[in-house]
């Protein structure tokens, strides 16, 4: 439930990443899937 709630927030534009508006909805969600890291 979280990564679809987290899809509709980057496609509303409520992600906050630096240079996020001249990424594209895949290379946002990609950007941020870089940055977790599972234990």
């Amino acid at each position: 439930l979280a990564g679809i709630e987290l899809m509709h927030m980057i496609r509303k534009g409520q992600l906050m990443l630096e240079g996020c508006n001249e990424m594209s909805f895949a290379e946002q969600f990609y950007a941020l899937a870089g940055r977790i890291r599972l234990a």
